[in-house]
């Protein structure tokens, strides 16, 4: 994603334009005067509320005899209430979904497989960005879900404040940023983050750079695969299906693959992360993501890190707005750690969420006409345009308006097989994560070393495999363990 300005809204809804209006196949009512209901249920209304009623009002005046209603539904509880739905049978057609709630609800056939739809070589399989079908495509190898955005984590800057120490580029990789920081005022601290459990943003950078390090060991990890299966970093599609098992973990563990205290890999991308140490804010152990956010909008500091929607809102509210530029977290690379065989760092952008058919609708096909119409490039840009956005979109080709965060849509880039889950910290379960958060600000306070971190990981992440081994009895296969591991 490059770095772009980033100006302030001018308030008034935009419309969606005629262009885009044109549906691929027009829906027929059923009969003279009568009217076709299509129900979407929307648990995200802040963001997408308005986008999607505009789009839904051009929709009808181009498909006479149809009607889109929008369900708000409470996002806090949204995949309960439309599961008691989808059992009582009066969810919605249309249902849009995050990614758990997809393997939830498709795991009990509550919703309506579209390979043959969404086959990448159809012209609607064409409209998503490429990997993007593949990265949302369910265990079982299906497709239910027709994406619509991924999670984008950026870094927002004020370009004057770069501008004034000589970095008139955004920073690409990690000792760019290093040098960038260096050179700017230490007062305020150059980065300001929380190190609170609640505030993700330095726990992304070690995940992503710990995801790069430990895939080229991708087969070397993943030894309970499917017959004839292999590995490609650069195809996104050679992963699907595939996951690592506790089994797994726990053998690459005790054979030093992931065990933070012996992985090469591992040491690279803590030792990268603590070099921002310097640079972070004195009342980073304390202070709440939420007020770090005011900082950088009031101007108080030069750059935020964060999910593209909270840097969205922070931007349209600054008063400086058209100063403030964003760019990707810099990358981890050869140069940094030379065991990095298999690519690059991929762009911390995750499938964010996606549209998926209630498999009991009466109006299936109604609901695709839409769903093809609501993906189309321009129906996108005009959505775009309704309010400011800050996660990419999932269809290509969008163009992204100038007061946006966004400009090009990143993505997925090496295949990857994720030993901890997207965007989560680098741990097996609660008290794992619950010792890790202590041990990280431990560890960027300065209260101890590297060493010390990585063999307290150590301790901790072996103890919650362990604890897993016995939660999952019934599934771990022992022969599988005691051969790997020469019992």
């Amino acid at each position: 994603m490059h770095s772009t300005g980033m100006r302030r809204r001018v308030g008034a809804v935009a419309t969606v334009s005629a262009v885009a209006a044109m549906s691929l196949a027009a829906c027929s009512p059923s009969g003279e005067g009568a009217e076709t209901v299509v129900r979407i249920a929307n648990p995200i209304t802040d963001f997408w509320g308005d986008p999607l009623q505009e789009a839904a009002a051009v929709y009808e005046e181009q498909n006479d005899g149809i009607r889109i209603e929008i369900d708000s539904v409470p996002y806090d509880s949204y995949e309960e209430v439309l599961q008691t739905q989808l059992v009582g049978e009066t969810a919605a057609d249309i249902l849009f979904l995050e990614p758990p709630a997809v393997a939830n609800f498709s795991g009990r056939d509550f919703l309506l497989a579209l390979d043959d739809e969404l086959s990448p070589t159809t012209e609607w399989g064409e409209t998503f960005v490429s990997g993007m079908l593949d990265a949302t495509r369910s265990p079982d190898g299906r497709q239910y879900v027709v994406p619509w955005s991924s999670v984008a984590v950026l870094i927002a800057y004020r370009q004057s404040e770069f501008s004034a120490v000589g970095s008139n580029e955004a920073p690409v990789t990690f000792s760019e940023w290093i040098d960038v920081m260096n050179r700017l005022e230490s007062e305020p601290a150059p980065l300001n983050v929380s190190l609170r459990g609640d505030d993700a943003s330095l726990f992304w950078i070690l995940t992503n750079k710990l995801e790069a390090t430990l895939r080229p060991l991708t087969e070397d990890i993943n030894l309970l695969h499917a017959d004839d299966w292999a590995y490609d970093p650069d195809d996104l599609a050679s992963t699907l299906g595939e996951t690592y098992t506790t089994d797994e973990l726990y053998v690459a563990f005790e054979t030093g693959l992931i065990d933070p205290a012996q992985s090469p890999g591992y040491r690279a991308a803590v030792e990268q992360v603590v070099q921002l140490s310097p640079f972070i804010n004195e009342d980073s152990a304390t202070v709440q993501p939420a007020d770090v956010a005011q900082r950088f909008g009031a101007g108080e500091i030069p750059q935020l890190i964060g999910v593209g929607g909270t840097i969205a809102e922070v931007g349209a509210e600054a008063a400086d707005s058209e100063d403030i530029a964003t760019f990707n977290l810099p990358t981890i690379t050869q140069d940094d750690f030379p065991g990095l065989a298999a690519g690059g760092e991929n762009p911390l952008a995750g499938p964010r969420n996606g549209f998926a058919v209630n498999a009991a609708s009466e109006v299936q096909a109604e609901a695709l006409d839409f769903l093809r119409f609501l993906t189309q490039p321009d129906t996108v840009s005009d959505m775009y345009r309704v309010q400011v956005q800050g996660d990419p979109s999932a269809v290509d080709g969008v163009a992204y308006p100038d007061d946006s965060v966004l400009q090009e849509t990143d993505g997925q880039e090496f295949a990857q097989i994720s030993p901890y889950g997207f965007g989560a910290p680098p741990t097996f379960d609660t008290q794992d994560t619950d010792e890790f958060h202590a041990q990280w600000q431990s560890l960027l306070t300065g209260n101890s070393s590297v060493d010390e971190f990585l063999e307290d990981r150590s301790a901790s992440n072996r103890a919650a495999l362990e604890r897993n081994l016995v939660l999952e009895e019934d599934s771990i296969d022992q022969s599988f363990i005691d051969e790997q591991l020469g019992q």
